[in-house]
Parts: C-alpha cells; structure tokens; sequence
C-alpha cells in the first residue's frame, strides 16, 4: 500500500514597497489678478459678449493620491516569452474599476495600452522578484501610495512571469491594491491578505524526472528500533546494499550522481527507513512506503519530492535489502513494476533473499 502527501501548492508571500514623499507642500495656490472695479466702455462691451462654454471634466476625488481618474497602464514582458497577458492584466483592472471607490476610497479608472510612450504604471513581468522593501520570495512587488507627493510617473509594477493564469491575476489585483493605498490589513482580504497559495504554469511531474528531487545528495535515517540487537549488523548491511546498489545506478535506473549520506535524526532526513512491530499500512508482514513533496502547479500530481518514508513490518532480515530497495526505487519515481530495474520485476520469494544486488 502506498500513498503521496500533497503539501501547499505555493505559499509565497505578497508584498508592496513604500514610495517616499517628496518635501514640500502638497498643492499651490492658483494665480489671481486684482481689478479696480472701475471699466471702460470697449470693457464693458465685451462682458456683456457671450463666451463659449468650457467642456465638463472629470472631477478628482480629493482622496486619489493620483491626481487623475483615469491612469495609463503599459506592460514590459521578458524578450522570448510569448505569452498573452493582456487578458489577465484586463481582468485585473476591471475587477478594480468596479471596486476601487469602495475599497480605496475613490473611483478610478485604466486604459491598457500596452506599448504607451508616457504610461503612469508599467506592469513588469520578471522571472524573479529579488525583493521588495524588507521582503524576499515574493510573487509581486508595488509601490504603495497613499499621497500625491509619492507618485514618481511611471511607476513599476513587479509580477512572476511564471505563475498560473488564476494566480497571476490574483498577484495583479494585489499589487494594484497597494498602488491605490491598500495594506495587507486591508479589505478585501481575499485579495489583499500578504499571503496567498499560488500555483505556477504546468510542470513536469516527478514521476517524469529523471531525478524526482532537488537535489542528488539524499539524507537517510534508519530506525532499527524493534530490531533484535544479535540482527542488527544484518539488519544494516542490508540496508546498506540497498543503498548501494542505487548509488551506483541501479543499473543506469537512476542518475549516475546520486548518493546518500547518514544522519542522526529524522527531522533532518530526506528518506527514513523505520522497522516496527505494527504496519501503518495494515499489511503484516509487509512493507509500505510514502512520499511527500510540493505540487507547485496544483494538478494534483507532485512535481519535487521533499521526502520518503519506508515502514518494514516482520520482514525476513534476508528480505530486507529487497524490500528497501523496492521503495527507494518509488522514491525514484518508479510507480508501475515494469519501470523498475531487473531485481524487481516479477521477483519471486526466493529472488528477494538472494542476493539481488549482485
């Protein structure tokens, strides 16, 4: 019996960055002239003339550090990366144009001109975001402006280049958030929360690697708990030649940098190796084993493995190194039997207490 332990998707952190405020006063006084209340007849004249009306103008919330209702918005997109995101950064705008006077305090507006020459915000897609303010590992990055004097035209807007549609949105709406004075204490906190479970564009499974983990230097902790102390030294030397044989291999199964190094606690291992009394997977005797990892594009599939655990239950010490030798080749990514080396396809009773390794 075996089973896969999905973990949180991809939990990142959210951020906006603080844009300083110029010194100064925030506005000016208009210009007037004097008169004497005295006219001239030719004066008087043309009082009397009607003049043209002028043409209404949207009237600016006080509130909108802005100073315009409707803000140009241009993208900047990584040279080679061919992906539309105009229909993700449009229904990003569209979500705030309805909400921003609720949430923000003050009606705004957008035109997406991707290409614009003299754009308020440029939304810029970067494959990392190195940081922002005090903040690292973020999905977004965005000045957050709460006064007129903080507007430094255009302002940049940072966005993962490789985030799913759904999750690229969701980052979009956050950090234009921050660019209208929302803080992570904010409403609405479905948007505006610091944190957030994003997933990436799809990936290769684990299973479809030729290295299920980040790494070729495995961590392993062996718990010989129940053992009797006279089959110990069987007991890890056939561990031992499990280990072994995927150190070297497996038969070009597996990555020829593979290798394992022992540790003294499972905490700190990659794959843990327990011999009990009672199987966690009701087979007794038997043996089970289990994976975890990260699913970073949620397909329900794990795309890393973070770790292996292997239970034997009342396992002939001959058997031992078979039976670890057949987990760790599921913590290689084998799933069905035909995928895996020789010594464990079709082995009978007698094959798994020889010496298979061989």
């Amino acid at each position: 019996m075996n089973g896969r332990v999905l973990l949180l998707s991809f939990l990142i952190v959210l951020a906006g960055c603080a844009a300083p405020i110029d010194p100064g006063f925030a506005d000016t006084a208009t210009p007037t002239t004097q008169s004497t209340g005295q006219t001239t007849a030719a004066q008087a004249t043309q009082t009397q003339t009607p003049t043209p009306q002028a043409t209404p103008t949207a009237v600016v919330a006080q509130d909108n550090p802005w100073q315009e209702q409707t803000l140009t918005v241009a993208l900047s997109i990584p040279e080679g990366d061919s992906r539309d995101y105009e229909p993700l950064v449009e229904a990003a705008l569209a979500y705030w144009e309805v909400n921003s006077e609720r949430y923000a305090g003050y009606p705004l507006s957008f035109d997406l001109e991707p290409n614009a020459e003299n754009p308020d915000i440029i939304i810029e897609f970067v494959p990392h975001v190195e940081t922002c303010g005090d903040k690292r590992e973020v999905a977004g990055c965005a000045p957050y402006i709460t006064d007129a004097r903080q507007v430094r035209r255009p302002e940049t807007i940072q966005v993962l280049s490789g985030l799913s549609d759904k999750s690229t949105t969701h980052v979009l709406k956050h950090e234009f958030g921050h660019a209208m004075g929302l803080d992570h204490s904010d409403e609405p906190q479905s948007i505006m929360d610091g944190q957030a479970s994003l997933t990436t564009l799809p990936q290769t499974n684990a299973t479809e690697r030729p290295l299920p983990w980040d790494h070729a230097e495995l961590s392993v902790y062996v718990d010989y708990g129940v053992v009797p102390e006279g089959e110990r030294a069987e007991a890890r030397a056939q561990v031992q030649h499990a280990l072994d044989y995927y150190a070297g291999g497996a038969d070009n199964y597996v990555p020829e940098n593979v290798s394992f190094v022992t540790v003294d606690s499972a905490s700190e291992a990659d794959i843990v190796i327990r011999f009990t009394d009672r199987s966690p997977c009701g087979v007794d005797p038997g043996s089970c084993g289990a994976v975890r990892g990260q699913d970073p594009d949620g397909d329900g599939a794990l795309e890393t493995y973070t770790h292996l655990e292997i239970t034997l239950t009342h396992i002939d010490r001959d058997a031992t190194g078979w039976h670890v030798g057949w987990w760790l080749g599921y913590g290689f990514g084998f799933e069905e039997e035909s995928e895996y080396p020789d010594p464990f396809r079709g082995a009978s009773y007698s094959d798994r207490r020889g010496e298979w390794w061989e």
